[in-house]
């Protein structure tokens, strides 16, 4: 009875195995291959900076060149050759998931009062400011450029951590100007 049941048991792995395996090898073949056709596509790539076709599986690149450059990959699986962007430039999708646009359009194109040096595309890089007094001179010198007495001097950077805890307070602002000033400062 024992070697029956082992011989049940054997079987039934047996069975499992020989209908499973057709069906997970059905699950794992690959989908067929779409092949985007456009004007021109941006690959980002400086070896290869432009192309007119990409093929897609899966939402995975496959490969980017012409429909020749493709023909490896067409003749291997199925494929369909989708024209909608034929007119049109393809470029990257960017997924940014935490971007500040108006941070970077407004606070990076202020008057700097960075603890930390940065370049700068406007002229010669930032040096850093390392202390509050040193901010306050700073701050000095852009009230001294501005245009009118009375434009508000936005200044972006100053950092109250890397200046050991010291704010640029109103005491200290008066002292700079009169006029209306803002300071923006990173935060974490």
């Amino acid at each position: 009875m024992r070697q029956v049941h082992r011989a049940i048991v054997v079987m039934v792995f047996f069975l499992a195995g020989a209908v499973g395996a057709p069906l997970s090898m059905a699950q794992e073949q690959p989908q067929g291959i779409t092949v985007f056709v456009a004007k021109k596509i941006i690959t980002m790539d400086p070896g290869w900076p432009t192309a007119t076709a990409v093929a897609v599986r899966d939402g995975r690149i496959l490969s980017v060149g012409s429909l020749e450059d493709l023909k490896p990959w067409l003749e291997s699986a199925p494929h369909e050759i989708d024209r909608r962007f034929a007119d049109k430039i393809l470029t990257p999708g960017m997924i940014e998931p935490h971007g500040h646009p108006v941070l970077g359009g407004t606070s990076l194109t202020r008057p700097l009062l960075s603890y930390l040096p940065l370049p700068s595309p406007y002229g010669a890089p930032f040096p850093g400011i390392k202390t509050a007094t040193e901010a306050a001179a700073k701050l000095k010198e852009y009230v001294a450029q501005a245009k009118s007495p009375d434009e508000t001097v936005l200044a972006w950077g100053y950092d109250v951590i890397a200046m050991g805890g010291k704010h640029l307070d109103k005491t200290v602002l008066d002292k700079v100007s009169k006029s209306p000033r803002s300071i923006s400062r990173p935060t974490a």
